[in-house]
């Protein structure tokens, strides 16, 4: 189950989109570093595109079942449910963005939202 999860949240661009927030998060740092701030921006950049990664999923079911490089991927031979992985998908992308709105700031809540919809 879990390698199916790690499978439909696409966990390593997850990784990479997390690289370039804390290239980003270091850049615009401007001398001034809050250690708790960037854990906060990890925190909520990974659920946001974790969940958009998921909803993404949900959205090509229907497409992934006819290619042969993507029919066996979890969705597509319903290792896991559509509806749960949409439940699971939306609700990284509240997590996350709750997150981001609350402990960053607005406009990073804001381009997440943008960027995981």
């Amino acid at each position: 189950m879990i390698q199916n999860l790690i499978e439909l949240t696409k966990v390593r661009i997850g990784f990479l989109v997390l690289t370039t927030t804390v290239i980003g998060f270091y850049l615009g740092a401007q001398g001034s570093f809050s250690s708790s701030l960037l854990l906060y921006t990890i925190i909520g950049t990974l659920f946001s595109s974790t969940g958009g990664s998921i909803i993404n999923n949900v959205i090509e079911v229907d497409s992934d079942k006819k290619m042969d490089r993507t029919k066996h991927r979890v969705l597509p031979t319903k290792k896991i449910s559509v509806k749960f992985a949409l439940f699971l998908g939306l609700s990284f992308i509240v997590l996350g963005l709750s997150v981001l709105y609350l402990k960053v700031n607005t406009l990073t809540a804001l381009l997440s939202k943008f960027s995981s919809t």
